[in-house]
C-alpha cells in the first residue's frame, strides 16, 4: 500500500511537470487563434511599441539614433556608441543620483508621500460613491447602466481584503531596493534601471566594481530614500488595483444578470484570473492614485525640457508634479469639461461619464469649502496679493497654506494632490476677500483671480522652485544667479 501511494504521487508529479514543460513550448509572442483575443493582443503590441518609441523621444529621434549608428564606421566605434555615456557623463549621473537622495532624505517628505497616497485612495472611494449616486438617480429616471453602490462596496471590500498582500508587496519592494517609480532615472529612457552610482553603470567588474558599489551605497545612504518612497507607493498601488479589480468583477457580474451564489462564483473567478482589460484598468487606477500615470502628449513635451543640458538639476522630478497638476487643476475643475482625461471620460459615456461628473463634483465641493473656510479665517492661501501685506501677515505669524486650529497653523503643503486643489482655491478666496477686486460679480476679474491663484500656487510648489528660480536668473542674472547657485549648493545637504 505504501509503495502504491508513493507511485501514485510520483506519477501525478510527472504528469504535472510534463504539462508545465509542454506549456513552455507555446511561443510567447504568438498571436492567439481567438479573433477577439488576437485583436486585443495586437492593440497591446501597438501600445507597447508606441510607448517604447515615445520613451526614446519619438520616431524621428529613433531614426536619428539609427542614422548616427550606421555612420560610426569601425566596429569598436559602434561598440562605443552602443555603450553610450562617456566617463564624465557617468560621473555626472552618479553625482545626480546622490543629490536626488539628498533631496528625499527628510522623513517629513516621506510622511507627506504616504499621507498624500492615503488622501488619494480616500477621495477615489468618495468619487465612486458620488458616481454611484449619479448612476442610481439616472436609473431611477428610466436610464440604464452606470456605477452602483454595489460597485462601491466591492471596491472597498477589495481594498480591505488586499491589506496584507499590499503590506507584503511593499516590504518586498523596500527589501529589494528597486528604483522608486516616482523618481525619473538618470539613465537613458527605455532601459532597465541600473543605479547610476554602481559598478554595473560604470561597466566595472571585480574589485573596482565592488568598490564603486560600496561607495554608491555609502553616499546614497543605502538608497533608503528611494526604498521608502517605493514602500509607500507600492502599498497604496496594490490597494487601488485590487479595489478596482473587485469593482470591475461586481460590475461585470451584475451586467450578466447574475445573483446569489452564481454572482459570488463569478466574482471569485474574475478576481482570481482577471481578463486583460481588467488588468489594464487596475494598473491605470494604481498609477493614477499614486500620481505615476504615463506622460501624455503634453507631458512628453515637458519631459523634453529635462533633456536640455543642466536642466535636470532645475527640474529633478517631473512625472509626479505633472500628474498632480492634472489631478488638481484640470481633472477636478470645470476645465475637465473641455480637456484632459475627465473630458475623455465624459465623451465615453456610461460608467466613465458618471465617474467624470463625480470628479468635477468633488473638486467643486472642495473649492467651495476652501473659499468658505478662507472667508472664515480657518485656512490660508499663499497670502495677500500685495507684497507689503504678505510681509505684514508673516510678521503676525500667519502661516501660508495652512489650517488654523485654535491659535496654531498646521501646513497642508505636500499632501499632493489634495494640497494643490485646496491651495489654489484658498488663493482665489484670499484674492476675492482682499478687496483688490473691484466687482466680485465681474467674470473677467474672477477669471483673472483664478489665473493668478493658479500661477502663484504652482510656482510656490517645492518641486517647481528650481525651475522658477532658473527663469528668474535668466531674466535678471545679476540679481538672481547668485541666489540660484546658493540654493543648489544648500540642496546637496541631506
Amino acid at each position: 500500500e505504501l509503495v502504491a501511494n508513493l507511485q501514485k504521487n510520483i506519477k501525478g508529479s510527472q504528469t504535472e511537470i510534463a504539462r508545465s514543460l509542454q506549456a513552455m513550448r507555446i511561443p510567447a509572442t504568438g498571436v492567439p487563434s481567438d479573433p477577439a483575443l488576437a485583436a486585443e493582443f495586437a492593440q497591446r503590441s501597438r501600445v507597447d511599441l508606441t510607448t517604447m518609441l515615445g520613451d526614446y523621444g519619438g520616431a524621428d529621434q529613433v531614426r536619428l539614433m539609427a542614422d548616427l549608428y550606421s555612420r560610426t564606421g569601425a566596429p569598436h566605434k559602434k561598440g562605443a556608441f552602443i555603450k553610450g555615456a562617456s566617463k564624465a557623463k557617468l560621473i555626472g549621473n552618479a553625482i545626480y543620483e546622490v543629490w536626488q537622495h539628498a533631496l528625499l532624505t527628510n522623513p517629513v517628505s516621506q510622511m507627506k508621500n504616504i499621507l498624500g497616497n492615503i488622501v488619494s485612495v480616500f477621495l477615489s472611494d468618495i468619487e465612486t460613491a458620488v458616481a454611484a449616486g449619479i448612476g442610481t438617480a439616472r436609473r431611477a429616471a428610466g436610464g440604464e447602466g452606470g456605477v452602483t453602490f454595489s460597485d462601491l462596496n466591492a471596491k472597498v471590500f477589495g481594498q480591505t481584503m488586499s491589506f496584507m498582500t499590499a503590506l507584503k508587496a511593499s516590504a518586498r519592494s523596500f527589501a529589494t531596493g528597486t528604483q522608486s517609480s516616482k523618481v525619473d532615472p538618470a539613465q537613458g529612457p527605455g532601459q532597465r534601471h541600473v543605479p547610476a552610482f554602481s559598478g554595473e553603470a560604470f561597466g566595472a567588474t571585480g574589485a573596482t566594481g565592488t568598490s564603486i558599489d560600496v561607495l554608491g551605497n555609502a553616499f546614497t545612504g543605502g538608497r533608503v530614500a528611494f526604498r521608502a518612497l517605493e514602500f509607500g507607493d507600492t502599498f497604496f498601488k496594490v490597494l487601488a488595483s485590487q479595489g478596482k479589480t473587485w469593482e470591475q468583477a461586481m460590475s461585470a457580474g451584475r451586467a450578466r444578470g447574475l445573483k446569489g451564489e452564481d454572482l459570488s462564483d463569478f466574482i471569485a473567478d474574475f478576481v482570481n484570473d482577471p481578463p486583460q482589460y481588467a488588468l489594464t484598468r487596475a494598473d491605470a487606477e494604481a498609477k493614477y492614485v499614486s500620481l505615476q500615470t504615463d506622460f501624455d502628449a503634453a507631458g512628453k513635451g515637458f519631459k523634453a525640457i529635462q533633456n536640455i543640458p543642466g536642466m535636470r538639476w532645475m527640474v529633478p522630478f517631473l512625472r509626479t508634479p505633472y500628474n498632480s497638476f492634472k489631478w488638481s487643476f484640470i481633472d477636478r475643475t470645470p476645465l475637465g469639461l473641455f480637456w484632459g482625461d475627465t473630458h475623455r471620460m465624459l465623451e465615453a459615456g456610461g460608467r466613465e461619464r458618471d465617474e467624470a461628473i463625480a470628479r468635477i463634483s468633488v473638486g467643486t465641493s472642495i473649492a467651495m469649502t476652501a473659499v468658505t473656510l478662507v472667508m472664515g479665517g480657518r485656512i490660508t492661501g499663499g497670502g495677500a496679493p500685495n507684497m507689503q501685506e504678505r510681509a505684514t501677515e508673516r510678521r503676525l505669524g500667519i502661516q501660508p497654506y495652512s489650517l488654523k486650529v485654535g491659535d496654531k497653523y498646521y501646513s497642508f503643503i505636500g499632501l499632493e494632490p489634495f494640497a494643490s486643489t485646496l491651495g489654489i482655491w484658498a488663493d482665489i478666496g484670499q484674492i476675492m476677500a482682499s478687496g483688490h477686486l473691484k466687482t466680485e460679480e465681474d467674470v473677467g476679474e474672477l477669471f483673472a483671480a483664478a489665473i493668478a491663484g493658479t500661477a502663484y500656487n504652482l510656482t510656490n510648489k517645492s518641486f517647481m522652485q528650481g525651475f522658477a528660480t532658473f527663469i528668474e536668473a535668466t531674466s535678471d542674472p545679476a540679481r538672481y544667479s547668485k541666489g540660484m547657485a546658493e540654493n543648489l549648493i544648500k540642496s546637496i545637504v541631506p
